[in-house]
C-alpha cells in the first residue's frame, strides 16, 4: 500500500474491489497474475512471472497517481 501519512493515495490497494477477475484500478500485463486469496492472512495477491525476454516490463499498476516532487511516500509490500 501507498500512502502519505494517514492519506492513502492508491485505490484498492489492497486488491479488495475486484472486477471480473481483477483487481478494479489496476492494469497488468500477460506477466503478472492476480490471485483472489491465499497470500498473507490469506489475502488477495499479485503474482509476478518472469517475462521471457529483457525486452518486456512486468508489472501490475496504477494509472493516474498525482505525486509531488521532492515529497516522502510510504511504499509497503510482502515480498517472497
Amino acid at each position: 500500500m501507498i500512502s502519505l501519512a494517514a492519506e492513502n493515495l492508491v485505490f484498492n490497494g489492497d486488491f479488495n474491489m475486484i472486477s471480473g477477475k481483477k483487481p478494479m484500478y489496476w492494469t497488468d500485463n500477460p506477466y503478472s497474475e492476480f490471485i483472489p486469496e491465499g497470500g498473507p492472512e490469506n489475502k488477495p495477491y499479485v503474482r509476478l512471472k518472469q517475462a521471457p525476454m529483457k525486452k518486456y516490463e512486468n508489472k501490475f499498476r496504477q494509472h493516474n497517481l498525482t505525486m509531488v516532487p521532492g515529497s516522502r511516500y510510504r511504499l509497503s509490500a510482502w515480498v517472497r
